[in-house]
């Protein structure tokens, strides 16, 4: 269950830091629309930063997800494996 839990987490991560981009993205475009140029342009900066690490991590997430399953799997074929008499894998 809690190998469940942590893959559901390394998922929705990435997905959230591109969310909180985009929601900063358009917080900006309000403020340069109000009339504060370079606070918004600083802004819309760090909302690009952060939509651009938001989309960096999905791949590194997915493969950190899949290495952890194929560990995971190992792990229990590996304790499954003394218990059987082979003497492990």
């Amino acid at each position: 269950m809690t190998m469940v839990g942590i893959t559901i987490g390394f998922c929705v991560a990435p997905i959230a830091v591109i969310g909180s981009g985009a929601m900063y993205m358009g917080s900006a475009i309000g403020t340069l629309v109000s009339g504060q140029i370079a606070s918004g342009f600083y802004e819309l900066g760090i909302a690009l930063v952060i939509f651009g690490v938001g989309v960096a991590l999905c791949p590194i997430f997915i493969k950190l997800v899949k290495l952890m399953w194929e560990l995971f799997s190992k792990f229990f074929k590996w304790l499954k494996g003394l218990f059987d008499g082979k003497g492990g894998v």
